[in-house]
């Protein structure tokens, strides 16, 4: 919901304000993640690996960022889902993006 008190951030695929990496595939997984909070980041860096728990003998399978900027979380090592959240990068606001 949505009050009208604040904008709501840009989520767009510019990742203008900030980027959430999603979980891609439609089977659960492990993540492990390539990259620490903080860091900065280009777009088509590796954001971590994907490991299929159903298919054991499969090699890990590489996750790339679609968008460069900082770091700001990424989920933990982890079971992950379909959807889930795996990295959000950001990028420093200006004065101007606080004031829209």
């Amino acid at each position: 919901m949505h009050t009208g008190v604040l904008h709501p951030p840009d989520l767009t695929a510019q990742g203008k304000t900030l980027g959430c990496l999603a979980m891609p595939f439609s089977t659960g997984g492990w993540f492990e993640p390539a990259v620490s909070p903080g860091a900065s980041v280009q777009a088509g860096a590796l954001a971590g690996w994907y490991h299929d728990l159903t298919r054991l003998e499969a090699e890990e399978e590489e996750l790339r960022l679609l968008a460069g900027g900082i770091v700001i979380s990424h989920r933990l090592h982890a079971d992950c889902e379909a959807g889930d959240c795996l990295i959000q990068v950001g990028r420093p606001a200006t004065r101007s993006d606080l004031q829209r």
